[in-house]
């Protein structure tokens, strides 16, 4: 079983400096954002704010998409 980084104790931004360095071309080629949040919790421990900041990347992506 792969460890989970935990980044639940951070405070600053994580997506971009953690999250997206990882899984780029699953946040921007999935257009699933249960697949990607189940791909990111494979290898990180979140918290709910941090949960709720990549929700608000994706949406965004969308949001610039269509």
């Amino acid at each position: 079983m792969k460890k989970k980084i935990d980044l639940t104790h951070l405070e600053d931004a994580i997506f971009y400096k953690h999250i997206y360095p990882v899984y780029p071309k699953e946040f921007l080629f999935s257009n699933e954002y249960e697949w990607f949040a189940d791909k990111v919790s494979e290898s990180f421990l979140l918290n709910e704010r941090q949960w709720q900041n990549i929700l608000e990347e994706w949406e965004l992506k969308e949001t610039i998409l269509a």
